[in-house]
């Protein structure tokens, strides 16, 4: 069972019950985290300075000009300011929203025991 943390027109975030990762589907692409490294990605994607990637990369070949490293693997996701944005948009509250989840999940458990 996937409980939608949040959904947009460029994606969507949930958490599988059976594997507790939570995954990201944003326009063609898909990452699954734990929820440790969720919250380290969604930081750095909050505090990504997208504008300041996107002059500095004016000249590169590439048509977006923003580029995410993806861990200790040679992927990088590539961004638009605006495709930024949407990415940010969707991550918008999500930790919140997991971290409610976790208080409610705690607040049964205990209630049930």
């Amino acid at each position: 069972m996937a409980q939608i943390i949040n959904k947009t027109s460029f994606g969507l975030v949930f958490r599988c019950s059976q594997c507790k990762k939570i995954h990201i589907e944003f326009n063609n692409i898909n990452l699954n985290f734990s929820e440790t490294d969720y919250k380290r990605f969604s930081d750095y994607i909050y505090h990504l300075d997208g504008q300041y990637w996107a002059e500095l990369n004016t000249n590169s070949p590439y048509r977006r000009k923003i580029r995410i490293p993806i861990s200790a693997t040679p992927i990088c996701l590539m961004l638009t300011v605006e495709e930024l944005s949407a990415l940010r948009k969707l991550l918008e509250n999500t930790s919140a929203s997991a971290e409610e989840e976790l208080i409610r999940t705690f607040h049964t458990t205990i209630r049930l025991n």
